[in-house]
């Protein structure tokens, strides 16, 4: 009974609530409900309301009707009135007879005046739901939309609050109440996170039509859903309308703030690109050629992130001396650069798909634009405009096999890959750096889709391995190397004493895929003393980077966006440091004088356009730590 009760107005009206008993949150202020001047009348008073929290409908009836003979003349006795109707309308499944009964009490209570104001308004709340019930949806909505206020009475039993909350949300909202839509989902929201999901959206779109002089006012409110959803609006506008980004600045970190701490991060990101990409009076720019659209959006969206943090976009502080000019790299690439020529942009960062590269490749030469690329699948070119700044797997590969043999001094080393194209080629590379150091491979292939790895497992550990190399996903290493270690291979590091236990004891060496949280999570056991290279150096840099990047995201940077930050300061770097204004002076700086040491460490380009910089190998203990030979 009690889920068809709460059920009954989300059903009826098609709210999706997710609708359950939950309780309001503990910090949540309330005005105080109508309290009996006799404390017989509230010793009463308080065992019906716990009868109506019961579900004890007819017993909480006869209790109130009886208060209400007892105490006529008590405040409480309007409180009563309400909580007859109440109790009619027990788990609102009751034939209609009940509720035009308790509609009627409801009616009667919401017109009077002489009516204390906290029970008049919830009477109304309850005549509305009552309504509903009865078939009159349309009419309830109207009548909340024109008699209700966007806050809830505390007379509205808690059992009901969260749905009375849907009702005057959906009322405002619906009948263009943008003011009320707005107050009312944030006060929702601060009693139940669990309508955040209806509110929202539905504050979002109200604020654009609620008064300027009130917007302005919410955006440094107390609430941090005012602030959020005022902000939101309100710093667009601004930009939109030509506001100078500059006189923006602590709008928007504030906006930034807000939307973060309400979970709104997509909207957070949009917010401080778009003060990134307007341009201001300065005139250095730079191009972003990523996907805003289609299938890799998302992937664009982490791009942007260490854009935006590059460009200081979420510091009011920093002065916007250089504007971020913005292309999807999914749409029209000629479109793209011509919108690049006719802004001034000196050098662009993108794209992601290795796929476009050749075309971009023409297009960059043709406009004298060089392109700092986030993929490293370009053919070499001796001319190239061009700059392949992104990781180089096979780098890592070849690490991998000048560190088993260098300095871990292996003379044998076991490759165990995916037959996949990327493990093929990682494979393919350690065995070439490898055996031309002086040592032996011996190659295990496995299905990634396989989930019994045991035969595999068996397999190796019979050859006894010193070294294994695994060009994999932490998620899989962790699955691969729980077979191994129920085949009694285990890790070790380079201190390691020798093995007493019967164990075979290897040196595992990993990619940049291992660093990941997963790994220590689910394998740091048995990958003990694991080495793998990753792309964020120990520079002051890539300190500052994860940082900041904490601070927005709650989580660390990933490859992506460490690279992305890189591209954009590199540029911003030449820029700022240097009387480099031209596209063809950037491509002379980055070939001949670049001297930068980035989040991703010390990088230098040869003619082709090629990279080169160094990872930095971390190992497995109890936490990751940089691997000292």
């Amino acid at each position: 009974m009690r889920s068809i009760r709460l059920l009954g107005i989300c059903l009826v009206l098609g709210l999706s609530l997710g609708c359950s008993s939950s309780k309001p949150k503990s910090e949540t202020i309330v005005m105080e409900p109508v309290r009996a001047n006799s404390p017989a009348a509230q010793k009463t008073y308080d065992e019906g309301i716990g009868y109506l929290g019961e579900g004890r409908w007819s017993d909480a009836r006869e209790l109130f009707l009886g208060l209400q003979s007892e105490f006529p003349d008590d405040p409480i006795a309007a409180v009563a009135e309400l909580y007859i109707g109440r109790a009619m309308l027990g788990d609102f499944d009751v034939p209609e007879q009940d509720l035009r009964a308790a509609l009627s009490v409801f009616a009667g209570l919401g017109a009077d005046d002489s009516v204390d104001s906290r029970v008049r308004f919830a009477a109304m709340v309850y005549r509305g739901s009552t309504m509903v019930l009865l078939g009159q949806s349309e009419e309830a909505l109207d009548y909340l939309a024109r008699e209700a206020s966007p806050s809830l009475s505390p007379n509205v039993i808690e059992t009901d609050r969260k749905d009375a909350w849907a009702l005057l949300i959906e009322a405002f909202s619906t009948r263009n109440k943008p003011e009320h839509t707005v107050l009312a989902s944030e006060r929702a929201i601060s009693e139940y996170e669990a309508l955040r999901t209806l509110a929202l959206p539905r504050a979002f779109q109200a604020v654009e039509s609620v008064p300027e002089d009130v917007r302005v006012s919410w955006t440094s409110a107390d609430s941090v859903v005012l602030r959020a959803v005022s902000t939101w609006h309100h710093a667009r506008l601004q930009i939109a309308e030509g506001k100078n980004p500059e006189d923006l600045s602590e709008l928007v970190a504030r906006g930034v703030m807000a939307l973060r701490s309400i979970g709104e991060n997509e909207k957070a990101d949009e917010l401080g690109q778009l003060r990134a990409v307007r341009a201001p009076s300065g005139p250095l720019r730079i191009g972003l050629l990523l996907p805003q659209s289609g299938p890799n959006r998302a992937v664009g969206k982490r791009a942007m992130r260490g854009a935006m943090l590059a460009k200081d976009a979420f510091d009011p502080a920093v002065a916007d001396g250089i504007t971020l000019v913005v292309a999807d790299a999914a749409g029209d690439l000629n479109a793209a650069f011509q919108m690049f020529e006719d802004a001034g942009v000196v050098g662009i960062v993108g794209p992601l798909d290795a796929s476009k590269n050749s075309e971009i490749s023409l297009m960059a030469r043709e406009a004298e634009i060089p392109v700092l690329s986030l993929t490293n699948e370009i053919a070499p070119d001796p001319d190239s405009w061009v700059f392949r700044n992104f990781l180089d797997a096979e780098t890592e590969a070849r690490l991998m096999a000048q560190t088993a043999r260098q300095t871990l001094g292996q003379t044998e080393a076991h490759v165990v890959y995916p037959d996949i194209g990327y493990g093929r080629r990682m494979a393919s590379v350690f065995q070439t750096e490898f055996e031309s150091l002086g040592g032996t491979v011996k190659s295990h292939t496995y299905d990634r889709n396989a989930r019994d790895y045991s035969s595999l497992a068996s397999k190796v550990s019979a050859q006894k391995p010193q070294t294994i190399f695994i060009p994999d996903s932490a998620s899989k290493v962790a699955e691969l190397s729980a077979f191994f270690a129920n085949a009694n291979v285990w890790g070790k590091s380079q201190d390691s004493r020798p093995s007493t236990d019967g164990r075979t004891r290897v040196f595992y060496l990993g990619t940049s895929l291992w660093r990941d949280p997963l790994l220590l999570k689910q394998a740091q056991t048995y990958v003990q003393g694991a080495i793998f290279p990753v792309w964020l150096s120990e520079s002051d840099q890539a300190r500052s980077l994860v940082n900041d990047y904490k601070n927005q995201w709650e989580t660390e940077p990933n490859d992506l966006e460490t690279f992305t930050f890189d591209s954009v300061m590199m540029l911003i770097h030449a820029l700022e440091n240097t009387d480099v204004r031209t596209g063809e002076e950037l491509r002379e700086f980055l070939l001949r004088d670049l001297d930068y040491v980035g989040a991703t460490g010390r990088v230098t380009f040869s003619e082709d356009g090629a990279s080169s910089r160094t990872p930095t190998i971390l190992e497995v203990g109890e936490q990751l730590k940089t691997f000292e030979p």
